[in-house]
């Protein structure tokens, strides 16, 4: 697994490794982590299915996320890995860089590197996500997804979405809210979908 925690603000950086091993360990499974503080210290030829079976993406500030990832050259290293069976894990940040743009993140983080091209990996096409997701959030996500015709998936903390091929799989406790044409539904976990019919 390769863990990719650059997001995080500079002083939480040093943690961010026993923070994941700790959980990791919880799990009680076997596993090799290498964690990758910074993307100027690897070559994006690093990320090949060969050597890496998961991706690990973590939270922090998106715009930076992306920032770094474009600047360092990973944006086609990453999709190549994806589309060549890697796996790839997106926390929060991670999880709004694998979709076509983090145009959602606007109003939630703040905008550092001050980009304008806010496209993302496209892993996850045609749906925005929505990580932290509340209730008390529905009205603006439902504005957002409507203003610009786009699904948009609401995560809470305790839920996941497990997607390949166009097909997603709800997972952990709870449910996601799936926002489209103006209307937000609730889907319970183990529920499997279609991520953006049209």
């Amino acid at each position: 697994m390769v863990y990719w925690p650059f997001a995080l603000p500079a002083e939480m950086l040093a943690s961010a490794e026993g923070w994941l091993r700790t959980h990791l360990d919880l799990l009680g499974v076997g596993y090799q982590l290498d964690t990758w503080q910074s993307l100027g210290d690897h070559a994006p030829s690093e990320l090949d299915t060969a050597q890496v079976d998961l991706l690990f993406v973590g939270g922090g500030n998106t715009f930076r996320l992306l920032d770094q990832v474009r600047r360092c050259g990973f944006v086609e290293s990453v999709r190549r890995f994806w589309n060549s069976g890697g796996d790839y894990y997106g926390g929060s940040a991670g999880a709004l860089l694998a979709c076509d743009s983090i145009e959602i993140a606007e109003g939630h983080d703040h905008n550092e590197p001050g980009l304008r091209d806010l496209t993302a990996l496209g892993l996850l096409p045609d749906v925005a996500v929505l990580p932290h997701f509340t209730d008390d959030q529905l009205g603006e996500a439902t504005e957002w997804s409507a203003s610009r015709d786009t699904v948009v998936i609401g995560l809470p903390e305790s839920v996941g979405l497990w997607w390949r091929e166009q097909t997603a799989t709800v997972v952990g406790a709870g449910t996601l809210t799936r926002i489209r044409d103006g209307v937000g539904e609730h889907v319970a976990s183990g529920t499997t979908f279609e991520i953006a019919p049209r």
